[in-house]
């Protein structure tokens, strides 16, 4: 009888039905296609999608594969056959078995809409952000995530999440940075799969993170530290006792190279057509006749920071094969609006003298006065690949970043028409804000910010309500005449600042 009832205790198990963990993603929409993304609670499972418009019959969608711990029972499927500048609403559940429907299952669902086809003079709104849960400013106790819920509120054609999406190098504490009761996340500082993965499921844990994927489609992005402070293929590793670590667990060589782990869990976790086998992931996507986004991956193929860049060295950030991408592709862009995804900003130095400057200025030209103490940064790219938008006849490009853990609004007359970058965040993390700025693109006008308080340590003293009013995300809206609003809004969706301009027609 003990077998029998054996057998009977793994065949009730197996028929449990599969819950969705943690909400439903889409991303990456074209005019025909989107990558949807979710994630059941265990293996052997199939994931079905149902999507629905208005103008059309119902579509059905069944994953190649089954879940298994391999991926983290995370499933993503590019549905195709979709019709252009069409909103869909979908369902996902999972089951073991490969008929269709989601009777009687749980079930995560989601809309999304498609790109406009080049030729369609179509509005667009683009919200965009980065830095969540860093320097344990993490998920609140009671209120979450807060700025996805006005995020969530935008109902905005595309989100594009600008990086540094987890802090897999830092700890979310039972009481924060700011002094407020927090989710405890149950991680160390990453180093091993399980860490990473622990990391990407607190913060999509969130309910109101879960709410802004549920509808709105991303373009998702990586910074360094959904890897390590600063990473790149040569400064990868995590020193095993660095100040404030909590050691992982083992087994863990302080020299382990983490780049692969973080890459597959951000695949694992996100709506992503690329594979760790194929991980290419910049591109470009077209929404109707006056914008194209660019997203750049300024990660996984830069030089060491600590390099120094001159003339007689090309220094890259990109990689050659996709500067040479971007660059054709600029030329070959006929859209009114080049939005360029940076996860680091052009114009405000990042990283350190000691360590090398993480992002696109070495911050030799501050606007505090002249700084020769470093050689690093990537300039020459950048001065590069700004000459070539030139030569292509773009007259009209804003580049979004984050990174920096503050909000400034640049422009540079003397280098486009209208040639502008829009610095945002955090999302939710430590708040840094500086005032400096490097003058190497010449005539930089700071048109607004730094959005942040007096300093770090000032901030420290506020507490956690006070310091939510810096918290911030961007938006871009592209009317159908082709004029772009940019906005900065806080927290609560109120904008603190915006402005409109018109472009500039060849």
């Amino acid at each position: 009888m003990l077998p029998l009832l054996i057998l009977a205790l793994v065949a009730a198990a197996q028929a449990q039905p599969f819950t969705v963990t943690h909400g439903v993603g889409a991303g990456e929409a074209t005019t025909s296609t989107v990558v949807i993304w979710s994630r059941t609670d265990g293996a052997g499972a199939y994931m079905h999608v149902s999507m629905t418009a208005a103008s059309s019959e119902p579509l059905a969608f069944v994953s190649d594969e089954t879940t298994s711990a391999n991926g983290d029972y995370t499933m993503r499927l590019v549905a195709t056959g979709l019709a252009a500048a069409t909103e869909y609403s979908y369902v996902v559940c999972f089951k073991a078995g490969t008929e269709p429907g989601c009777d009687g299952l749980d079930t995560g669902d989601g809309i999304f809409r498609t790109a406009a086809p080049k030729d369609v003079a179509a509005a667009v709104k683009i919200v965009w952000g980065g830095d969540l849960a860093g320097q344990d400013v993490c998920r609140d106790a009671q209120k979450g995530f807060p700025i996805f819920r006005p995020m969530a509120d935008e109902s905005a054609d595309v989100g594009v999440l600008s990086g540094d999406m987890i802090y897999a190098d830092n700890l979310c504490s039972a009481t924060g940075l700011y002094g407020n009761a927090q989710v405890l996340g149950d991680f160390n500082q990453s180093a091993n799969l399980e860490a990473f993965r622990a990391h990407w499921a607190y913060n999509r844990g969130d309910a109101l993170f879960v709410e802004f994927l549920e509808g709105t489609q991303v373009l998702v992005a990586w910074d360094d530290h959904e890897i390590v402070n600063d990473a790149g293929p040569s400064h990868d590793t995590r020193p095993n006792r660095a100040a404030g670590d909590v050691d992982p667990e083992p087994p863990y060589a302080p020299d382990a190279k983490l780049t692969p782990l973080a890459l597959q869990t951000m695949y694992e976790w996100n709506p992503f057509s690329a594979t760790v086998e194929e991980p290419r992931h910049y591109g470009s996507f077209r929404y109707g006749k006056h914008v194209e986004i660019f997203r750049l991956d300024t990660r996984l193929y830069r030089d060491a920071n600590l390099l120094n860049d001159t003339t007689y060295f090309n220094k890259t950030l990109l990689g050659i094969e996709q500067k040479l991408w971007l660059k054709n592709a600029i030329a070959e862009s006929d859209a009114t609006w080049i939005i360029v995804q940076s996860s680091v900003p052009l114009s405000i130095p990042t990283g350190s003298i000691r360590t090398g400057r993480d992002g696109w200025t070495n911050g030799d030209a501050s606007s505090d006065g002249p700084n020769t103490a470093t050689m690093g940064g990537f300039e020459q790219e950048l001065l590069e690949i700004i000459d070539a938008f030139k030569a292509a006849g773009v007259k009209n490009t804003v580049w979004i970043t984050a990174d920096v853990h503050f909000a400034e609004v640049f422009e540079y007359p003397e280098w486009a028409p209208n040639f502008w970058e829009g610095v945002v965040g955090p999302l939710n993390a430590g708040l840094f804000p500086k005032q400096e700025f490097d003058m190497t693109l010449g005539g930089v006008q700071r048109r607004f910010g730094p959005f942040g308080p007096e300093s770090f340590d000032a901030s420290v003293e506020l507490g956690y309500d006070e310091v939510l009013k810096w918290m911030n995300y961007g938006v871009l809206e592209i009317s159908e005449s082709g004029s772009l609003k940019i906005s900065v809004k806080d927290v609560n969706g109120m904008p603190v600042y915006e402005n409109t301009v018109e472009p500039m027609f060849q």
